[in-house]
């Protein structure tokens, strides 16, 4: 419940992109401007995470860490599932593999860095 809405919505835009990027005159603007703020956009996503997780709920670092994994993952896997049939070649499969695992990794070492912030700066967050 925690994870899943905002997984959705960071997906919606993510594949919201993809059908800007059809457009002639915004393609440039979508993938080469907007792709990596939507990559910044995550990672602030993935800090707010484990902010909420650790300060709001009181849950320990380790649930932190693995609820961070799973958004990443979710986020990956189903943008993994839509570039199967957006892109429609072989390597999309291993993407399945991939991109899920890479996105959680992601989510994890944001985790962490944002984790060792809230630890040493208690004081801010509150």
């Amino acid at each position: 419940m925690l994870i899943r809405t905002p997984v959705f919505i960071l997906a919606g835009l993510e594949i919201s992109l993809y059908f800007l990027s059809l457009i002639p005159g915004l393609k440039f603007v979508m993938i080469e401007v907007f792709d990596p703020i939507l990559f910044l956009v995550n990672f602030i996503f993935f800090g707010w995470l484990m902010v909420l997780v650790l300060k709001k709920k009181g849950e320990n670092l380790w649930q932190g860490t693995v609820t961070l994994f799973l958004a990443g993952f979710a986020l990956g896997l189903i943008m993994s599932i839509f570039k199967i049939f957006w892109i429609r070649e072989y390597w999309t499969f291993y993407n399945l593999i991939v991109e899920p695992v890479f996105m959680g990794m992601i989510a994890v070492i944001v985790g962490l860095i944002v984790s060792l912030f809230i630890k040493k700066n208690k004081k801010i967050i509150n």
